[in-house]
């Protein structure tokens, strides 16, 4: 009797979780709390994010190629060599330049497709990591609930041969 107890207490804490060292209480979460709970704190999920996330700033950045630049400077100074009793001897310039990219054979499409290739795989990669984790979060679970619920059945096999045994 003592070593099915000591039997299951190790069992509960075998699979119970710890995650960045907080324990879960399962007892009382349901199969998508616990999927959920798992991805969020999977190390994995979260570096496959970030690298996404960096592919998609890439393809914003080089997107950015095909848009015009504008660009505005001025200038204020004293004119070299007017004398001091000059009536102007302030200088002063505003410039307005507008840029559009007409040709560069092909160099920005390339890098902008590139990216695009990039951010695709990364959010596929995303996307299957995340399968990965939930598919063995979602095992761990059922195999946990398999376990307490096998545990509880041998515990009324317990209790129903401790009360045959007091009958005889």
């Amino acid at each position: 009797m003592m070593s099915l107890w000591r039997g299951a207490l190790l069992i509960s804490f075998i699979l119970q979780p710890q995650l960045h060292g907080a324990e879960i209480p399962i007892k009382n979460l349901v199969l998508k709390d616990y999927v959920d709970l798992v991805l969020d704190q999977s190390l994995d999920v979260q570096s496959q994010k970030k690298a996404y996330e960096t592919a998609s700033a890439n393809l914003i950045t080089r997107s950015r190629f095909y848009l015009p630049r504008l660009n505005l400077s001025a200038q204020l100074g004293l004119r070299e060599g007017s004398p001091r009793y000059s009536p102007e001897p302030e200088t002063s310039q505003l410039a307005l330049e507008l840029n559009s990219l007409l040709f560069d054979n092909g160099r920005s499409f390339a890098l902008w497709d590139q990216a695009s290739a990039k951010e695709k795989k990364e959010r596929i990669l995303l996307e299957k990591k995340r399968d990965e984790v939930a598919l063995d979060a979602m095992a761990r679970f059922l195999e946990h609930e398999k376990m307490k619920r096998n545990y509880d059945r041998a515990l009324r096999t317990l209790k129903t041969v401790e009360e045959q045994a007091k009958v005889i």
